[in-house]
């Protein structure tokens, strides 16, 4: 349980629910706007919210977490008990910490490539900054690279790309090797600012938003995003019947 609950907080505890219809899941956020540390439209935060109540997550927004503490259900079966600072408090069989700020595992890296947070300094080529010793030869992509967006795969996947690229074109270019003739070009790709987007899967449906299309929802966008199952496969479900879990 955290004070903010992030992206996967809200996929998962919809996903519990959507898999496993019987067991009551509540999540749990200190904000009045689920996302509410993303730079997204309030319309796509307002619209994450209308979708985690349809697939019949209990929301409770304005609740930071005090504390938690074991005890009993008037039934005499082992609990947690759940208190936030504003002097609410529930039972709950389970509760998952769902936190949205990472820390980046950047320890090993020299403090000069690192900004104040701890993310790594890159430039557009995806290398270290020029400040640094050897910049050339080491890049960095990810959740742990200081770069414009929201931290996600996608914008992961994106920066690998352009790394695995320009890794190569360095090992080109300091072996002096001749390049074969290509339809495409042979160059050091840069990074352009990437701009806040999201694809959120909640239950059945997901809500998605990108500059060019603004806020979308929906089935269609759920299968464009994910697939069909967002590969959860029969062998791999598992049913908890009976639990109320809590999601903070």
């Amino acid at each position: 349980m955290t004070n903010q609950t992030g992206a996967v907080g809200v996929e998962i505890a919809a996903e519990l629910k959507y898999l496993n219809p019987q067991i009551k899941v509540t999540l749990v956020h200190s904000r009045d706007k689920l996302l509410s540390a993303e730079p997204l439209p309030e319309e796509l935060k307002d619209k994450a919210l209308e979708l985690v109540n349809d697939t019949g997550v209990e929301a409770l927004l304005s609740h930071r977490l005090d504390k938690t503490e074991s005890t009993q259900d008037p039934d005499g079966n082992t609990c947690h008990r759940v208190h936030f600072t504003n002097g609410h408090t529930l039972l709950a069989d389970q509760v998952i910490m769902a936190i949205s700020n990472g820390i980046p595992a950047t320890t090993f890296i020299p403090s000069e490539a690192l900004n104040e947070a701890g993310y790594v300094r890159i430039q557009p080529t995806t290398e270290f900054p020029a400040d640094t010793p050897n910049p050339a030869h080491h890049f960095a992509v990810g959740d742990l690279v200081q770069w414009s967006g929201i931290k996600r795969c996608g914008g992961a996947m994106h920066m690998g790309f352009y790394a695995a690229n320009n890794i190569y074109m360095r090992m080109i270019q300091e072996r002096r090797i001749e390049m074969p003739v290509l339809d495409e070009p042979n160059v050091v790709l840069k990074l352009d600012e990437i701009p806040p987007m999201i694809g959120l899967a909640v239950g059945n449906q997901a809500v998605a938003y990108w500059p060019e299309a603004g806020v979308t929802a929906g089935e269609d966008i759920l299968k464009g995003f994910f697939g069909d199952d967002l590969g959860f496969t029969s062998e791999f479900l598992v049913t908890v019947p009976g639990e109320r879990v809590a999601f903070c």
